[in-house]
């Protein structure tokens, strides 16, 4: 792992991707999560939310492409993988990555994609289809994939980075995200099926690397989300759906949301989470 620390620094800073504060900083992160990894965290394999975001957002979008199968799309957060195979189940040529090495590794165990798979989309290796890095760092070359896709990822990505999330986006991505973004805090203490005792954490990681009382560390609205993506003016974003607590995803207009730091909606209901979707502008970082 620390080989792997080492490498990730030295790209990022030949690249000019990330300040050396926020490089340390996601250093850091990278042995929290590592440390969750190894305690269990999402070791239920069969679970993903990416589901409903690819059934009811990315299919309408590319119905009209005729060759989806060619189709590249990247899940940000891929975690063990499911999401990726869901992809795959959907006609999309599928790849992943995850700031944990150990979520890597469980992706390409877990998930090996069909012979089909491979001859259209290639390559066999599990290790290029998942790899480890950033969202502020994204391991894929520029313009590399039609789409990303992100499930339950960017409120864990610490404030001061998301203008970096949203160039990389930008960078990567040719022509759309569709990003499914919690809007509420976490508890006092971290979930991963049963709770994980911060005294615990610590232990594994040690005090100075717990960065945050919980893994959502960015708790934002979708007005200060879109704000966010819109800013460079390479991306144009709807609220697609909101997700009430105790409630499926339901259609939502974006004017009933107030940007406040647990993302309420006008009449005090407390959303879970809400599914944006932004369109490239045909511009990076305000560029044409």
């Amino acid at each position: 792992l620390e080989t792997l620390m080492a490498r990730l620094v030295l790209i990022c800073v030949l690249c000019g991707q990330l300040a050396l504060g926020d490089l340390l900083g996601e250093l850091n992160r990278t042995k929290m999560y590592e440390a969750l990894y190894r305690s269990g965290y999402h070791s239920q394999l069969g679970l993903s939310h990416a589901g409903p975001l690819i059934k009811h957002f990315v299919n309408p979008a590319y119905a009209h492409v005729p060759d989806r199968a060619r189709t590249r799309v990247l899940d940000v957060g891929c975690s063990h993988g499911r999401g990726v195979e869901m992809l795959w189940r959907h006609g999309y040529c599928g790849g992943g990555s995850d700031l944990a090495q150990t979520a890597v590794d469980m992706a390409i165990k877990a998930r090996v994609p069909s012979a089909a798979i491979v001859a259209r989309c290639g390559p066999a290796s599990g290790a290029e289809i998942f790899r480890q890095g950033s969202a502020a760092a994204l391991p894929w070359p520029s313009r590399h994939f039609a789409a990303i896709i992100s499930t339950d990822v960017l409120e864990h990505v610490p404030e001061p980075l998301i203008p970096s999330v949203v160039r990389e986006f930008a960078r990567v991505a040719r022509d759309k995200l569709f990003l499914m973004i919690a809007t509420q805090p976490e508890g006092a203490s971290i979930r991963r099926g049963h709770e994980v005792h911060r005294e615990e954490l610590r232990a594994q990681v040690g005090t100075e690397n717990l960065q945050a009382d919980t893994l959502h560390e960015t708790v934002r609205g979708f007005p200060w989300w879109r704000d966010q993506f819109e800013a460079g003016g390479a991306w144009k974003c709807i609220l697609g759906s909101a997700q009430r607590r105790g409630m499926q995803l339901t259609p939502a207009n974006k004017s009933v949301f107030v940007d406040t730091r647990v993302g309420q909606l006008e009449d005090g209901i407390l959303t879970v989470r809400i599914n944006m979707a932004c369109t490239s502008t045909g511009t990076v970082e305000g560029q044409p």
